[in-house]
């Protein structure tokens, strides 16, 4: 019961309990390490207006999920073959099923970097903070789940703007952006 409440809370912060994408927060990294002791710098996310397109017949085209991983590196120690400790990915996670729909809409969301080893080789020989690392979207239909995968630095152009998906059954999307007008 805790943890349904702690996930609703997590849901209407994020802006993802019911709506028309019907976007989910899945449960993240704590249900297994338990609670992180190192943290990093908080990276703002803008909510995603998506609409997909198949790339071969230019039509609109809805995915069956839709799922965004905000992917994010820590130092974990001990590991194997690295002695001052390696990065480690971790995750954030929420699912968004179109039903049907071709433009969804991902809402904001703040990746909170976090770790769950905090001893002198996050500081020796320099400081090394969890970091936000990438954010990939997989588009999953019935065969194929095409990837985009946006870097810190591309988040900016998604800010006020609909990202249109051109997904191929193999290879790279390529995504195309068109702008809102400005009042």
């Amino acid at each position: 019961m805790k943890i349904r409440l702690l996930v609703v809370a997590f849901l209407a912060m994020i802006g993802c309990a019911g709506g028309q994408n019907m976007c989910t927060a899945l449960p993240g990294e704590e249900e297994s390490r338990g609670q992180p002791v190192v943290f990093g710098q908080e990276v703002p996310v803008p909510a995603l207006r998506l609409r997909f397109l198949d790339e071969t017949s230019g039509k609109p085209i809805s995915p069956r999920v839709v799922m965004a991983h905000y992917y994010w590196q820590w130092i974990m120690y001990p590991a194997t073959e690295h002695a001052w400790g390696a990065w480690a990915d971790a995750e954030d996670r929420v699912r968004c099923e179109p039903a049907g729909q071709t433009e969804i809409s991902v809402p904001a969301f703040t990746v909170r970097p976090r770790g769950w080893y905090n001893g002198k080789y996050t500081e020796v020989p320099w400081s090394k903070k969890p970091r936000f690392d990438r954010l990939e979207l997989v588009i999953e239909f019935e065969r194929w789940a095409p990837r985009l995968i946006i870097k810190e630095s591309e988040l900016r152009r998604y800010k006020d703007a609909i990202a249109v998906l051109k997904l191929p059954r193999a290879g790279r999307v390529k995504v195309v952006f068109e702008r809102f007008p400005q009042k």
